[in-house]
Protein backbone atom coordinates (compact mmCIF):
# COMPACT_ATOMS: atom_id res chain seq x y z
CA UNK A 1 0.00 0.00 0.00
CA UNK A 2 1.48 3.32 -1.06
CA UNK A 3 1.77 6.08 1.53
CA UNK A 4 -0.21 9.25 0.91
CA UNK A 5 1.94 12.15 -0.39
CA UNK A 6 2.88 14.85 2.13
CA UNK A 7 0.89 18.07 2.11
CA UNK A 8 2.54 21.43 1.51
CA UNK A 9 2.34 22.21 5.23
CA UNK A 10 3.93 18.87 6.14
CA UNK A 11 6.73 19.42 3.62
CA UNK A 12 7.42 22.86 5.07
CA UNK A 13 7.51 21.46 8.62
CA UNK A 14 9.90 18.70 7.52
CA UNK A 15 12.21 21.21 5.85
CA UNK A 16 12.30 23.32 9.01
CA UNK A 17 13.13 20.29 11.17
CA UNK A 18 15.93 19.24 8.82
CA UNK A 19 17.34 22.73 8.82
CA UNK A 20 17.34 22.88 12.64
CA UNK A 21 19.01 19.47 12.74
CA UNK A 22 21.91 20.89 10.74
CA UNK A 23 22.63 23.26 13.61
CA UNK A 24 21.87 26.47 11.79
CA UNK A 25 19.23 27.46 14.31
CA UNK A 26 17.20 29.30 11.65
CA UNK A 27 13.86 28.58 10.03
CA UNK A 28 13.90 28.43 6.25
CA UNK A 29 11.62 31.20 4.90
CA UNK A 30 9.18 30.03 2.29
CA UNK A 31 9.52 31.68 -1.15
CA UNK A 32 6.65 33.63 -2.66
CA UNK A 33 4.61 32.59 -5.70
CA UNK A 34 6.76 31.71 -8.67
CA UNK A 35 9.98 31.80 -6.63
CA UNK A 36 12.32 29.10 -5.35
CA UNK A 37 14.68 29.07 -2.38
CA UNK A 38 17.93 27.22 -1.87
CA UNK A 39 20.65 27.04 0.77
CA UNK A 40 23.35 26.35 -1.81
CA UNK A 41 23.50 29.12 -4.41
CA UNK A 42 25.24 28.39 -7.74
CA UNK A 43 28.57 29.76 -6.58
CA UNK A 44 31.96 28.03 -6.68
CA UNK A 45 32.91 29.48 -3.28
CA UNK A 46 29.87 28.32 -1.32
CA UNK A 47 31.52 28.42 2.09
CA UNK A 48 31.22 32.23 2.05
CA UNK A 49 27.42 31.92 1.80
CA UNK A 50 26.94 28.99 4.17
CA UNK A 51 23.73 29.40 6.16
CA UNK A 52 22.48 32.28 3.97
CA UNK A 53 19.07 32.04 2.34
CA UNK A 54 18.76 32.75 -1.40
CA UNK A 55 15.72 33.32 -3.59
CA UNK A 56 15.27 33.59 -7.35
CA UNK A 57 13.31 36.77 -8.02
CA UNK A 58 12.31 38.59 -11.24
CA UNK A 59 14.45 41.70 -11.81
CA UNK A 60 13.87 42.89 -15.39
CA UNK A 61 10.65 44.85 -14.86
CA UNK A 62 10.05 47.54 -12.20
CA UNK A 63 8.64 46.27 -8.90
CA UNK A 64 8.92 49.21 -6.47
CA UNK A 65 8.26 48.89 -2.75
CA UNK A 66 5.24 51.06 -1.97
CA UNK A 67 3.56 51.89 1.34
CA UNK A 68 -0.07 50.81 1.59
CA UNK A 69 -2.39 52.91 3.77
CA UNK A 70 -5.66 54.76 3.42
CA UNK A 71 -3.97 58.17 3.76
CA UNK A 72 -1.15 57.48 1.28
CA UNK A 73 -1.33 57.97 -2.49
CA UNK A 74 1.07 57.66 -5.42
CA UNK A 75 1.48 59.80 -8.49
CA UNK A 76 3.59 59.67 -11.65
CA UNK A 77 5.88 62.55 -12.47
CA UNK A 78 8.08 63.03 -15.55
CA UNK A 79 11.20 64.75 -14.24
CA UNK A 80 12.71 66.47 -17.29
CA UNK A 81 16.31 67.65 -17.57
CA UNK A 82 17.16 69.59 -20.77
CA UNK A 83 20.70 70.14 -22.06
CA UNK A 84 20.98 72.68 -24.89
CA UNK A 85 23.83 73.86 -27.15
CA UNK A 86 26.69 72.44 -25.14
CA UNK A 87 30.18 72.27 -26.60
CA UNK A 88 31.15 68.90 -28.01
CA UNK A 89 32.93 66.58 -25.55
CA UNK A 90 32.29 68.93 -22.61
CA UNK A 91 30.46 67.36 -19.68
CA UNK A 92 27.54 69.20 -18.12
CA UNK A 93 25.92 68.24 -14.81
CA UNK A 94 22.31 68.92 -13.86
CA UNK A 95 20.88 68.09 -10.45
CA UNK A 96 17.45 66.65 -9.88
CA UNK A 97 16.23 67.32 -6.33
CA UNK A 98 13.69 65.03 -4.69
CA UNK A 99 11.52 66.82 -2.13
CA UNK A 100 9.14 63.88 -1.80
CA UNK A 101 9.81 60.12 -1.46
CA UNK A 102 10.11 58.70 -4.98
CA UNK A 103 10.86 55.51 -6.88
CA UNK A 104 12.48 56.06 -10.29
CA UNK A 105 11.44 53.19 -12.55
CA UNK A 106 12.41 54.22 -16.12
CA UNK A 107 14.72 56.49 -18.13
CA UNK A 108 14.05 57.95 -21.57
CA UNK A 109 15.56 60.60 -23.83
CA UNK A 110 15.06 62.49 -27.08
CA UNK A 111 17.56 64.42 -29.20
CA UNK A 112 17.44 67.05 -31.94
CA UNK A 113 19.86 69.47 -33.55
CA UNK A 114 19.24 73.14 -32.82
CA UNK A 115 20.85 74.43 -36.03
CA UNK A 116 18.27 72.83 -38.32
CA UNK A 117 20.63 70.19 -39.69
CA UNK A 118 20.02 66.47 -39.57
CA UNK A 119 22.06 64.22 -37.34
CA UNK A 120 24.52 62.57 -39.72
CA UNK A 121 24.70 58.88 -40.46
CA UNK A 122 27.79 58.33 -38.34
CA UNK A 123 25.39 57.74 -35.46
CA UNK A 124 23.35 54.59 -35.94
CA UNK A 125 21.18 55.66 -33.02
CA UNK A 126 20.50 59.32 -32.26
CA UNK A 127 20.85 58.53 -28.56
CA UNK A 128 24.51 57.83 -29.24
CA UNK A 129 25.16 61.50 -29.95
CA UNK A 130 25.87 61.86 -26.23
CA UNK A 131 27.31 59.98 -23.27
CA UNK A 132 25.48 59.94 -19.95
CA UNK A 133 25.87 58.80 -16.37
CA UNK A 134 23.60 59.02 -13.32
CA UNK A 135 25.14 59.54 -9.88
CA UNK A 136 24.08 60.57 -6.39
CA UNK A 137 25.40 63.72 -4.79
CA UNK A 138 26.83 61.52 -2.00
CA UNK A 139 29.05 59.80 -4.58
CA UNK A 140 27.18 56.62 -5.52
CA UNK A 141 27.35 55.80 -9.22
CA UNK A 142 24.41 54.05 -10.89
CA UNK A 143 26.80 53.32 -13.78
CA UNK A 144 30.51 52.64 -13.25
CA UNK A 145 31.32 55.15 -16.01
CA UNK A 146 29.53 57.29 -18.54
CA UNK A 147 28.34 55.39 -21.60
CA UNK A 148 26.68 55.95 -24.95
CA UNK A 149 23.13 57.17 -24.49
CA UNK A 150 21.42 54.15 -26.04
CA UNK A 151 23.20 51.89 -23.53
CA UNK A 152 21.70 53.72 -20.54
CA UNK A 153 18.38 55.33 -21.55
CA UNK A 154 15.53 54.38 -23.86
CA UNK A 155 12.80 56.22 -25.71
CA UNK A 156 9.19 56.95 -24.83
CA UNK A 157 8.22 54.08 -27.14
CA UNK A 158 10.80 51.70 -25.62
CA UNK A 159 11.79 52.92 -22.14
CA UNK A 160 14.81 51.71 -20.22
CA UNK A 161 13.11 49.95 -17.29
CA UNK A 162 15.16 50.03 -14.11
CA UNK A 163 13.83 46.77 -12.79
CA UNK A 164 13.25 45.53 -9.29
CA UNK A 165 13.29 47.34 -6.90
CA UNK A 166 13.85 50.58 -8.92
CA UNK A 167 15.90 53.53 -7.68
CA UNK A 168 14.61 54.75 -4.30
CA UNK A 169 15.01 58.36 -3.15
CA UNK A 170 14.02 59.96 0.13
CA UNK A 171 13.34 63.64 0.81
CA UNK A 172 16.43 65.72 0.14
CA UNK A 173 18.14 63.24 -2.18
CA UNK A 174 19.84 64.64 -5.29
CA UNK A 175 20.25 62.69 -8.54
CA UNK A 176 22.98 64.06 -10.81
CA UNK A 177 22.63 63.71 -14.58
CA UNK A 178 26.08 63.95 -16.17
CA UNK A 179 25.85 64.41 -19.93
CA UNK A 180 28.58 64.83 -22.55
CA UNK A 181 27.45 65.66 -26.12
CA UNK A 182 29.66 64.21 -28.84
CA UNK A 183 28.66 66.92 -31.34
CA UNK A 184 27.67 70.56 -30.88
CA UNK A 185 24.27 72.18 -31.42
CA UNK A 186 22.17 69.55 -29.66
CA UNK A 187 19.12 69.66 -27.47
CA UNK A 188 18.94 66.55 -25.29
CA UNK A 189 15.92 65.94 -23.10
CA UNK A 190 16.48 63.35 -20.37
CA UNK A 191 13.27 62.19 -18.70
CA UNK A 192 13.33 60.43 -15.34
CA UNK A 193 10.08 58.55 -14.70
CA UNK A 194 9.30 58.84 -11.00
CA UNK A 195 6.56 57.37 -8.85
CA UNK A 196 6.01 59.81 -5.98
CA UNK A 197 4.50 58.91 -2.61
CA UNK A 198 2.26 61.47 -0.96
CA UNK A 199 0.79 61.34 2.53
CA UNK A 200 -0.77 63.51 5.18
CA UNK A 201 2.47 65.43 5.74
CA UNK A 202 3.18 66.36 2.11
CA UNK A 203 -0.23 66.66 0.40
CA UNK A 204 -1.19 70.19 -0.64
CA UNK A 205 -4.99 70.59 -0.38
CA UNK A 206 -6.84 71.69 -3.51
CA UNK A 207 -9.54 74.28 -2.84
Amino acid sequence: MNAAPLSVQEMQALQQLMHRAQGAGQVTPQPGPGMTATLTPPDTNRRIWEGTEFEEVPVAMPMPWLPIASDIAWGLNDRVQTFTNLAANAESIQRLNFDIPSAVFALTAAVRRTDGNAINGDFGNVLDTFRVQFTLSQGRQWQTNNAMGSAIVGTAQRPRWLGRPCWRFNNGAVLQVRLTPLIANLQVDIVVWALETTGASNIIPTL
